[in-house]
């Protein structure tokens, strides 16, 4: 897969979490504010129209937004991957500081998601309780956002020690 396809794809599915993200807190919380039940039409169109816009956002971030050799660096990262040689063309030492930059982010970004989707879930249970009359429907809900955080900071977790691994030997071909 191509890394345009590859981001293209990382777009998409970003924009749909975000989507029921936002599309299920917003829900939650003019739920609780306004006491009343659990509108999923309004959630999706929130939620989609919110996701569309973020996409976009995304998109325009790293198309326009990219720091000089970071392109490159992401470029020969992924041949690195997929084919499981460093390019020729490579330099170990610029592709060292790359992920030395990157990884206070790779390092934070799932703790964050996982606090942010806790608290997503509780706001969720606390509405199917108190304003949706325990409706089955919203708690699977307030537990799909649960497992759906819990997925997201393993596969996070995931990708901070492929980084990890990465610099080590990147720290290694350096030397």
């Amino acid at each position: 897969m191509s890394d345009t396809a590859r981001r293209g794809r990382a777009i998409v599915l970003i924009a749909l979490f975000g989507a029921l993200w936002f599309g299920v807190a917003t829900e939650a919380a003019y739920g609780l504010m306004e006491h009343r039940r659990w509108d999923w039409a309004g959630m999706t169109v929130r939620g989609l129209l919110w996701g569309f816009t973020m996409g976009l956002v995304q998109a325009a971030v790293l198309t326009w937004a990219q720091r000089p050799g970071e392109r490159r660096a992401r470029r020969e990262l992924e041949q690195w991957r997929t084919t499981g040689t460093l390019p020729a063309s490579a330099d170990p030492e610029q592709l060292l500081r790359y992920l030395e930059e990157q990884r206070p982010t790779v390092r934070v970004a799932p703790w964050f998601l996982l606090v942010a989707t806790s608290g997503l879930a509780v706001l969720v249970a606390v509405a199917a309780s108190t304003v949706n009359d325990d409706a089955p429907t919203v708690w699977a809900l307030a537990v799909a956002v649960a497992v759906l955080g819990l997925v997201g900071f393993r596969w996070m977790r995931g990708r901070l020690a492929r980084v990890d691994s990465r610099m080590s030997e990147l720290r290694e071909l350096s030397r």
